[in-house]
């Protein structure tokens, strides 16, 4: 956030506070850990004491009531710092203010209708709708699950809930309730644990009764159990969404070299959408050409390769669009911020959109991809990163999946990554297949990362599908 909004921010929290009887240590401390977040802590110091000195100046000299209304320059003041922040925040970060903002006024569980009244007021203003506002304000003040009847909160726990009010998932090893709260307009998620066992989110605790962003790509990990992914969360609320037929057949291809010498021999199988196909084997075995063979950058010396039972080979006119191919080399120019370069490629594509309609198409790529708030940054090359190899490797996923391709191919998409990058990436995967999409990935060992991941693996060495 730049320091304009940082400073409405603080000056936001404080005339907020203020109310029904001024600032509580609880709230002193809610408002430090969010600038240490947002900025480290030796950056937050003087928007803390500018929090200070707005709450306790504004305060003096007024008598502690708690039937007093907001001040009508209480009132001024929050209409001018709201319309100042909503020019500059995206709809993403005002409803993840309008959170922080509901979470601080509940941090000593006074949410007084004066409080109340100046939170309704930030919704209207932030353009929150009256129902995503209400699920925000009952997820957040909740100290009970029951409480809560609303399609868009997921609990997770350990036990049988018979017609719950909510969407429910049940997983072992869990002692409590994960609460998780989407928000369809913005496609956004929000958790929260009651329970007193250790649960880490994205490697760091996770504290009883406090609100986290999961963010694209995150990991919730418990001592016992299987991890959830942030693809596993956003696939219990796309359960039910509709995505294109899309059918694959391999029928008996085999390929020579140039050479002479065979390298794919009477392979066939078929799969569907919604399927990660991993392909193994040991290193010159052939899997590259065989991703190439599938996805028709090669055409097989014989057998056919079918898509929706149209022959790539023989008719790649007639799917055009349907198929998009990733190759493990690096495809980014260093010299463009992220946001350029996915640009620059959907307007070679997109020929017939508009300008404004590309930068769209852009940024909600991006998003989807949770690589929105690193538009601005230069790339930088392989050696000289000013962004992280698993964001390289997202943004060259991202120059092929703006096309809105059906069957997507990677080469080694996680060669070279570093364990975390690694598993963000096969999270991404995973999550395209809930959209509906069929992806091909050779992968160079047989690790855990695509077998946690339960999907169909084609041994190229043994010529098995399974």
């Amino acid at each position: 956030m730049s320091e304009e909004i940082l400073k409405a921010l603080m000056q936001l929290f404080a005339i907020i506070i203020k109310q029904d009887g001024g600032v509580e240590e609880k709230e002193k401390a809610y408002v430090r850990n969010f600038l240490n977040q947002q900025i480290g802590v030796e950056s937050s110091e003087p928007y803390f004491r500018l929090f200070l000195e707005t709450a306790i100046t504004d305060n003096q000299g007024e008598a502690v009531e708690e039937t007093r209304l907001t001040s009508v320059l209480d009132s001024v003041k929050i209409l001018k710092l709201c319309k100042q922040i909503n020019k500059t925040l995206n709809q993403q970060q005002k409803v993840v203010v309008l959170v922080r903002i509901l979470e601080l006024i509940n941090s000593e569980y006074r949410i007084t209708k004066q409080r109340q009244e100046i939170a309704d007021t930030v919704a209207v203003v932030f353009r929150v709708s009256g129902l995503e506002y209400e699920s925000i304000f009952n997820f957040v003040t909740t100290s009970e699950v029951n409480d809560i009847v609303d399609k868009n909160l997921l609990v997770i726990s350990d036990r049988e809930i018979m017609s719950p009010p909510y969407q429910h998932f049940r997983a072992g090893g869990i002692r409590g309730e994960i609460l998780v709260l989407r928000i369809p307009s913005v496609e956004l998620y929000f958790i929260k644990y009651f329970g007193n066992q250790d649960i880490f989110l994205n490697g760091l605790n996770v504290h009883k009764d406090v609100i986290y962003l999961l963010a694209n790509g995150s990991t919730i990990r418990f001592a016992r159990g299987q991890p959830f992914y942030y693809s596993d969360i956003r696939n219990q609320f796309h359960r039910d969404t509709a995505v294109q037929r899309i059918t694959f057949q391999a029928d008996s291809i085999s390929y020579s070299y140039p050479d002479g010498y065979k390298g794919l021999h009477n392979i066939s199988f078929t799969a569907d959408q919604g399927t990660i196909v991993g392909i193994l084997g040991s290193s010159g075995a052939g899997k590259t050409t065989l991703l190439n063979v599938l996805s028709g950058l090669y055409t097989p010396d014989q057998g056919a390769i079918l898509v929706n039972n149209i022959d790539i080979s023989r008719d790649p006119g007639l799917i055009m669009g349907t198929t998009g191919y990733v190759p493990q080399d690096d495809l980014l120019i260093e010299d463009l911020s992220v946001f350029d370069n996915l640009y620059y490629s959907a307007k070679f594509c997109f020929k017939n959109l508009s300008d404004k309609e590309i930068r769209k198409k852009v940024n909600d790529t991006l998003s989807s991809l949770g690589l929105l708030d690193k538009s601005d940054l230069k790339v930088g090359s392989v050696m000289n990163k000013t962004i992280s190899g698993g964001q390289r490797k997202r943004l060259n996923i991202a120059l092929e999946l703006i096309r809105e391709p059906s069957v997507l191919y990677l080469d080694e998409p996680t060669s070279g990554l570093a364990s975390r990058d690694s598993e963000n990436v096969m999270d991404l995967l995973k999550e395209l297949t809930a959209k509906g999409k069929l992806i091909f990935v050779v992968i160079h060992q047989p690790s855990s990362e695509l077998i946690e991941f339960g999907r169909g693996l084609m041994d190229h060495d043994k010529n098995q599908f399974s």
